[in-house]
């Protein structure tokens, strides 16, 4: 159902469209598809960098497939583009 409506504003090209990214990475998470959970916050990264709790799901995601580094990378790179 989250992933649907992510899906739809997506592909309408929404003025939330960060935030939609954000709802379908999620989604995708909670279905263990953690790949494409990966590619979708990137994606809502690129639409605001300045999001830190894009950051730390990304985190989470990187986590649960046991990488470690990329874990840490993006804990960091969240920190300086949004706390520095």
């Amino acid at each position: 159902a989250q992933g649907d409506a992510a899906r739809r504003a997506i592909d309408l090209r929404t003025q939330s469209l960060g935030e939609a990214y954000v709802l379908l990475g999620d989604a995708l998470r909670q279905q263990r598809k953690f790949p494409e959970a990966a590619a979708a916050l990137q994606n809502a990264l690129s639409t605001n960098p300045k999001n830190y709790d894009v950051y730390v799901a990304l985190a989470e995601v990187h986590r649960a497939q046991n990488k470690l580094d990329e874990s840490i990378r993006s804990f960091r790179q969240g920190y300086i583009n949004v706390v520095i």
